[in-house]
Parts: C-alpha cells; structure tokens; sequence
C-alpha cells in the first residue's frame, strides 16, 4: 500500500481530508461520509471535523462498502470517491451528478475520459467502451481491442461512480483529459 490516506500528505492534510474538502466544493454535494472499516481513518476524519462511518470489514470493493452505507443512509444519489485519488477535480463530480440528475432513468454513472493511445496497454488504468448514445459497454485493464471506428472510442474509467441500484451504467465523458 502507498502513503496511507489518514496521514497527511503533500497538500499538509491527509489525502482523505484533501478528497473530503473537494467533495464538498461541488454544488450538488449535500453531505460527505467517509465509509471505512479502518478506525485510523475514522479517527483522522474526526479529527478534522468530518463525517465518516465504520463499515465492515468484509467487503472487497468499495462498491460493496457503498452498498452497505447505502442500506443505512437514504439520499437520492451517492457519488462514490477514493480517497487515494486526490486530485479528484470538483467540477468533473459536478458534472457526473448534472448527468444523473438530467436523466432518471440511468441508475449508475462514471466519469472517463479519452484514453492517450500511449496509455492503452497500462493496466493501471480502467478501459471503458462507450458509443456514440453514452452506455459503458465494456470495461477491462487490458487494452480493449477492435477499436475500427471513432464511434466507439477509447476512454479511461475515472473510479467516481454513483450507483442506485441498476446493472447500467451511463458513462459522462469528462472536460479535460489525461
């Protein structure tokens, strides 16, 4: 594991702190909770005032986390944020919670943007199929092959997602790529 996300970073707080303060610079956000099964980062949200909720320990995702949380807190949509992930840009949040809110009937929603060529073979980086009307029909860390048209085009999975509950996903193409 990397530097952990409760001790504090480059930006003089914690990583977590840092996507917490983001968080609530987007103008749909009505609360930010920090679900983890770490009481290290239950106590460093504290710490600085935060909301955070303790979650079991048995998940292996944090859409699992998510889902739990979601079970206990009612809210019209939830945007899911890793807190390794600190340059998370608020406006691109914004722009994933502007898409769920025009469009009901799409239940989940990630943010991608257009993957460099360069980048195609990094495994570190979530592959995402999308045509021309917005559905993810693919996602893969292996390079995604047969790419013949620019109608499906090449984009990277951005990790933010806002599930409610549907096996669709809408995927809103960001403002600026990578």
């Amino acid at each position: 594991m990397g530097q952990p996300v409760y001790q504090e970073s480059l930006w003089r707080n914690s990583m977590v702190q840092h996507v917490y303060e983001r968080a609530l610079l987007v103008p749909e956000v009505t609360s930010v909770i920090v679900a983890t099964d770490d009481e290290r980062v239950m106590v460093a949200v504290q710490d600085f005032g935060g909301q955070a909720i303790m979650t079991s320990t048995q998940h292996p995702s944090g859409t699992d986390r998510l889902t739990e949380v979601m079970q206990t807190l009612k809210a019209d949509i939830y945007i899911s944020l890793q807190c390794d992930e600190p340059l998370v840009r608020p406006e691109d949040i914004s722009k994933l919670a502007q898409g769920m809110l025009a469009d009901s009937s799409v239940q989940i929603g990630t943010l991608c943007h257009r993957l460099p060529a360069s980048e195609a073979d990094n495994p570190h980086l979530v592959k995402v199929v999308v045509p021309a009307i917005g559905d993810a029909l693919y996602f893969s860390r292996s390079p995604i092959p047969y790419n013949r048209t620019p109608e499906t085009a090449c984009y990277f999975n951005m990790s933010e997602y806002m599930p409610t509950g549907s096996r669709f996903w809408r995927c809103t193409p960001g403002c600026h790529s990578r």
